[in-house]
């Protein structure tokens, strides 16, 4: 028996005593770093060229149903890309129509930036009422049977925190895209 690589001690092993926190419970599942911007392309090529993040999925004009904007509901459309640097998740999302946390990002930095962490979770209405309770609810949607919920965590982590649940279909589609294999 080998003995585990500083990465595999420091990184898989959980500390002592915040193993059953909330926090340790959604750190759990951090899988993603996201990305708005005015303009796809040009940061699918500087992510692609300068930090040698693979191939891109990209969904133009996708397909989101249920929205809510702080409560309320509201339609906005968005183009999406998905790819990989090895298990982490990259995903830029550009803002096309209607008003949404994305366009409200852009507004503030025009240039775009470093928009949310992604949280993936197995149980999406127990992470949202649990997450709900200290941190405020700003926008949630639904792709297929993928459900999503961002959280204002700006003033603590200077970026959102998105709870994901997948649906099936999101999850092969990644597993494809994590893989390196045609979609």
């Amino acid at each position: 028996m080998t003995s585990p690589t500083p990465t595999e001690r420091l990184l898989f092993s959980p500390a002592p005593g915040a193993a059953d926190s909330p926090l340790a419970y959604l750190a759990r599942g951090f899988f993603q770093v996201a990305y708005v911007t005015p303009d796809m392309d040009r940061l699918l090529a500087t992510l692609n060229d300068d930090l040698g993040v693979g191939r891109f999925f990209v969904i133009r004009d996708a397909h989101v149903e249920d929205q809510t904007l702080r409560g309320q509901p509201f339609e906005s459309q968005q183009h999406l890309a998905f790819g990989y640097a090895g298990q982490l998740q990259f995903e830029i999302i550009q803002p096309i129509s209607g008003s949404s946390i994305y366009t409200e990002f852009l507004d503030s930095r025009p240039g775009g930036g470093l928009h949310h962490l992604g949280i993936l979770v197995d149980d999406y209405d127990k992470a949202v009422s649990e997450v709900s309770a200290t941190l405020p609810l700003v926008q949630t949607g639904r792709s297929d049977t993928t459900r999503f919920a961002y959280f204002d965590t700006i003033a603590t982590l200077g970026a959102y925190t998105e709870i994901v649940q997948l649906g099936e279909r999101d999850l092969v589609l990644f597993e494809h895209i994590r893989g390196g294999s045609a979609v």
